[in-house]
């Protein structure tokens, strides 16, 4: 059983916001299959070029205002047989009901149901034309949604069921919840809190029960869950935050037991894990970009035979040592990954990088 809602998306349309919103539906994290496939297709375009190419459509038609695009997240209930690239097969369809225009098409396995989501741009890149959708648009695309369910041999929704919708939080919700103005947004700001002040499980547990709230957290299950002062119960994955969820606040405060803190910012785990990722990510390309400089710096007399397969070789076993830098990296497991292994790897990458250069002659290489 499937059926299709619009996000709740207070952001004005802009074409910043056209570029966020195919950036969210394209994330790799929700889109990739064990297999590495990526279930994100484009209609009409390139998806990796979708921005670009709906921005040149809107020119090319003089329509660069007003309706940017239209958003469509089609989603099936927990319970339902379908695989997610039947999923992703069955959103392709749906795509074509919006015939003429560009659309970017991304199935999600992120969450307990499968769903996909389909921005449109708003001009047909066939005929020049806006396309306008009313109030009333949304019955029609969900009537040709049920259709395409019934042709793959899926439930549909019934006329007397209450309709099932997947719920989004917009960012007034969230707002309206971390200042604590709802029960659940108490919580979110009481964990938050908790995260800031305490280094171990025991301690925030016990912060927790101080402030009122029961914390059921065991290796047994996979969630937290959290009883609130009204008798609520809360699991760690309603609260719409993945720092919240138990395998991420397990990872925090492992890392904390093993580094002083220097200061309370919280989260420190998930922040420099991040940092150093972009850090070495940004080395890599500088060194493959001196590779590239000097190639273009290399004269005439320079370019004979033998200089230029030992400068081949060079480069060769450089992109090679790269790579096992990132699969040295890779195969540490996130938990034990620290600050000490990454300086270590990259030191013994940096040692290889210079005897290589030495014994080919290029050590005066730097830019």
């Amino acid at each position: 059983m499937a059926t299709v809602c619009t996000p709740k998306i207070k952001r004005a349309q802009s074409a910043k916001s056209m570029k966020f919103s195919l950036r969210y539906i394209k994330n790799r994290e929700k889109t990739e299959m064990k297999n590495g496939k990526v279930l994100v297709s484009g209609v009409n375009c390139q998806p990796e070029f979708a921005y670009e190419q709906f921005m040149l459509t809107k020119a090319i038609a003089e329509k660069n205002d007003g309706r940017m695009y239209y958003h469509y997240v089609q989603s099936f209930k927990p319970e339902e047989n379908v695989s997610p690239e039947e999923a992703h097969e069955i959103a392709l369809e749906l795509a074509e009901y919006f015939k003429g225009f560009e659309v970017v098409v991304s199935t999600h396995m992120d969450r307990a149901h499968l769903h996909s989501h389909l921005i449109i741009n708003s001009v047909s890149q066939e005929t020049g034309k806006k396309l306008h959708l009313d109030n009333k648009s949304i019955f029609r695309i969900r009537d040709y949604s049920d259709k395409l369910c019934i042709k793959h041999g899926l439930s549909v929704l019934q006329k007397s069921e209450p309709n099932y919708k997947v719920k989004y939080m917009s960012r007034g919700e969230y707002r309206t919840n971390t200042r604590g103005k709802t029960v659940k947004g108490s919580l979110m700001r009481t964990i938050n809190e908790g995260m800031g002040n305490c280094n171990s499980k025991d301690e925030f547990i016990e912060f927790m029960e101080n402030n009122g709230y029961e914390v059921k957290w065991t290796d047994s299950r996979k969630n937290i869950t959290y009883t609130c002062p009204d008798g609520l119960k809360v699991r760690d994955d309603n609260l719409h935050d993945e720092r919240f969820l138990k395998e991420n606040m397990t990872l925090e405060f492992d890392y904390r037991r093993t580094k002083v803190r220097e200061k309370k910012t919280g989260w420190e785990f998930t922040h420099r894990q991040e940092d150093r990722t972009i850090n070495n990510i940004s080395e890599a390309g500088l060194e493959l970009l001196r590779l590239a400089q000097y190639v273009s710096k290399m004269d005439e007399e320079d370019e004979e035979e033998d200089e230029l397969q030992n400068f081949m070789y060079l480069t060769g076993v450089s992109v090679v040592l790269a790579i096992e830098l990132a699969k040295s990296l890779a195969e540490i497991p996130k938990e034990d990954l620290s600050d000490e292994e990454i300086d270590t790897a990259v030191e013994e990458y940096q040692e290889m990088q210079a005897e290589l250069e030495e014994e080919q002659g290029f050590g005066g290489m730097s830019m």
